[in-house]
């Protein structure tokens, strides 16, 4: 199966800037959400192209999200660990 109508444009998801990525794949669509700096972070699949984008942003959100959370909880950890001021 090949890969037809392929399509990319910027978004945003927050202050970071985004590429995303769609194209045709038999009767589906597949989409991705890449950082300036070209590495994955969703990816999604959908009966039209704007379904696939919406699921492959809505995917980057929550990966982004999660991340920011991670780090949050790292920092406060680490402010455990240091004991009181």
């Amino acid at each position: 199966m090949q890969s037809q109508g392929f399509a990319q444009r910027t978004d945003r998801i927050g202050d970071l800037a985004v590429k995303v990525s769609s194209y045709a794949l038999g009767t589906q669509f597949s989409a991705q959400v890449e950082n300036e700096d070209g590495g994955l972070i969703g990816r999604g699949i959908g009966k039209t192209r704007e379904a696939a984008e919406a699921a492959a942003l809505s995917n980057a959100q929550t990966r982004l999200s999660l991340a920011s959370a991670a780090e949050s909880f790292r920092r406060s950890m680490a402010a455990l660990d240091r004991g009181p001021k």
